[in-house]
């Protein structure tokens, strides 16, 4: 049987053949360079054939601290999968910073500022990576005397442990006391607090494993400490046992709080008014408890249901909120009423940390490299980024 012949089409046989190929390219994403086409992860579009390009990660920002002028912030950077690390300060004024790589190895924490704004305690810890010449213990960098319009510049760090002895001991950890005496805590068990004065070292507590918030404060002219930690021959004392809050003053612990039995975390408030209970609640969701914090013992206010997308906390300064973040979306809570409202309507925020401008009313986030101001409004700015060399 003989094969049909094949003719050249006829114009209008084109035309209509033309218009296939086209209705094609469109369904199948490929031909005339239009169509459905693949998109990376980023949104760009993918050229049939052509490898992807690699998306670069964010750097991780842990310890975002604000002066308490809000004209700054301090934050630790990690980045390279978790390699390298930097201290930064950010001008949140003209978005310029001041930037500090720590030895490799190291992670340098950002704790606090200093009561003046002027200076930055930060803790030098090493992480399992290849580590550069450095000593571990806790810093101060100071910001030397700002020229108008510019940004001031830090100093080289300044080891605030050097010649400390405490025995048998590591130190991990510190803050400044409101008279701006520095008080460590100590890594082995039993854990202890220390203060360092001008009249020496001195001892202000002890945990059989565990503190788990401190605060120290003013009251009538003397530094008293409040503290939440391991209740002495409580349950399961090798494991922790159940916490409860004290007030040391005078070298002299009162207990305040009953049993905080079952507590994922406690949170202190930072004049010690008020002290934060968080337990696992139902459906996903936490139980909040709150109390009400004097020198004769804590009292309880509210336990209420509050979403379980919140997993870190932040305190405004007037003790009025409470920010929730760590999650998908930003929330605030009221205390003492315990009642949260989403703060904005994006819900992929997954912030690495945050904090209050508390002199501005509003938040700082930090997540997925920027850092972005949020009013309690919900309205959101990009205060500042990182710079292409800390994506990798």
């Amino acid at each position: 049987m003989n094969s049909p012949r094949s003719f050249p089409p006829s114009p209008a046989q084109a035309a209509a053949l033309a218009l296939v190929l086209i209705a094609l390219s469109f369904i199948g994403g490929y031909g005339y360079g239009v169509g459905i086409r693949n998109k990376a992860p980023d949104g760009t579009l993918i050229t049939p054939g052509a490898t992807p390009k690699a998306l670069k990660s964010p750097p991780i920002v842990k310890g975002l601290r604000s002066s308490p002028d809000d004209k700054y912030v301090a934050l630790t950077a990690v980045y390279d999968g978790s390699r390298l690390a930097a201290r930064i300060i950010v001008d949140l004024k003209n978005g310029t910073s001041i930037e500090a790589q720590t030895p490799p190895g190291w992670q340098d924490y950002i704790t606090q500022w200093s009561a003046d704004g002027k200076k930055i305690l930060f803790e030098r810890e090493r992480i399992p990576r290849p580590v550069a010449d450095a000593t571990a213990g806790l810093y101060a960098t100071k910001l030397q005397a700002e020229k108008e319009g510019k940004t001031p510049v830090a100093t080289e760090p300044e080891l605030l442990t050097q010649g400390v002895d405490v025995p048998g001991e590591k130190i991990i950890a510190g803050f400044w006391t409101p008279n701006n005496n520095l008080v460590l805590k100590t890594r082995r068990e039993p854990k202890s607090l220390w203060e360092i004065s001008a009249t020496g070292q001195h001892l202000i507590d002890r945990a059989g494993v565990n503190f788990q918030q401190h605060r120290a404060v003013i009251e009538n002219g003397k530094t008293v400490f409040y503290t939440v930690r391991d209740v002495p021959g409580g349950a399961n004392p090798g494991s922790g046992g159940v916490a409860a809050l004290f007030r040391v003053a005078d070298g002299k612990a009162k207990r305040l709080s009953d049993d905080l039995s079952g507590a994922v975390w406690v949170y202190l408030e930072d004049h010690a008014h008020y002290m934060m209970v968080c337990r696992q609640g139902e459906g996903g969701d936490w139980q909040w408890t709150i109390y009400g914090v004097a020198a004769q013992g804590a009292k309880i206010l509210k336990t209420a249901r509050v979403p379980g997308d919140i997993g870190a906390v932040y305190w405004s300064l007037d003790g009025k909120r409470v920010l929730g973040s760590g999650g998908q979306s930003l929330w605030i809570v009221d205390i003492p009423s315990l009642q949260a409202r989403r703060l904005t309507q994006r819900n992929n925020w997954n912030a690495d940390d945050a904090c209050w401008l508390d002199k501005e009313n509003a938040i700082l986030v930090a997540a997925k490299g920027v850092l972005s101001k949020v009013t309690l409004s919900g309205a959101t700015r990009e205060i500042w980024r990182f710079s292409d060399d800390y994506w990798r």
